[in-house]
């Protein structure tokens, strides 16, 4: 049992600095080159899996004195090493939250990644990590909500939050935000964008039916 997993991903300039590792109650898992991202800041792994075909041989060694077990597979292979990390994650405990590092990219790394991460979501093997999953980068916070009532607390002194439908949905209602929503049904995935929060108040998100995904920006 762990009180935290925390995945670190692929994409470059993962925001380790965020990394917070209290006990040793953390899985600490990396996914291919994420794996070597997370040797050179100095991390002990408790696993390293992916085909690691973006690190070279020096850095694989690394890899493999650092962590307590590598799981290597072939490059040519149904899942990608994201969805091996979360499967991975999945049988390590079912309850405590998930942190993803470097799965969206700051800017920068592959759009086809990007959007595959961002779709996990849609598998059925991983709809209960629905609540538990948080994809963190520099500027940028992104969690997953089922139907019901949430809070959503103005974390890191964000600027921006973006409500997106991932799904169609029903009585969406978004209260305490500079811009509200009655509620309102959607047919179609809707990108509500640029929200702001007021005077740190949490804001008030509602809805019957569907998938929401909500992003947390700093913003410019």
């Amino acid at each position: 049992m762990f009180d935290k997993i925390i995945i670190c991903a692929g994409a470059p300039h993962p925001a380790l600095n965020y990394l917070d590792l209290p006990s040793d109650r953390i899985c600490l898992i990396g996914v291919d080159g994420g794996a070597w991202q997370l040797v050179e800041a100095g991390y002990r792994l408790n696993f390293a899996v992916g085909d690691f075909d973006s690190v070279n041989q020096d850095q694989l060694a690394q890899i493999e004195s650092a962590s307590q077990e590598v799981l290597k597979y072939p490059a040519a292979k149904d899942d990608t090493d994201m969805e091996i990390g979360l499967e991975l994650a999945l049988s390590q405990d079912e309850r405590c939250p998930i942190e993803v590092y470097g799965a969206i990219g700051h800017g920068v790394g592959r759009l086809d990644h990007l959007i595959g991460n961002l779709w996990l979501v849609y598998q059925e093997r991983f709809r209960s990590l629905i609540p538990r999953l948080i994809f963190i980068e520099f500027d940028q916070m992104i969690r997953f909500f089922i139907p019901g009532n949430h809070s959503l607390e103005n974390i890191n002194d964000c600027h921006y939050l973006s409500i997106i439908s991932m799904t169609p949905t029903k009585s969406l209602r978004i209260a305490g935000a500079k811009y509200n929503l009655e509620p309102t049904d959607f047919t179609l995935p809707r990108a509500l964008v640029s929200n702001e929060f007021m005077d740190h108040h949490p804001i008030s998100l509602s809805f019957r039916e569907g998938l929401i995904m909500v992003i947390w920006e700093k913003g410019k």
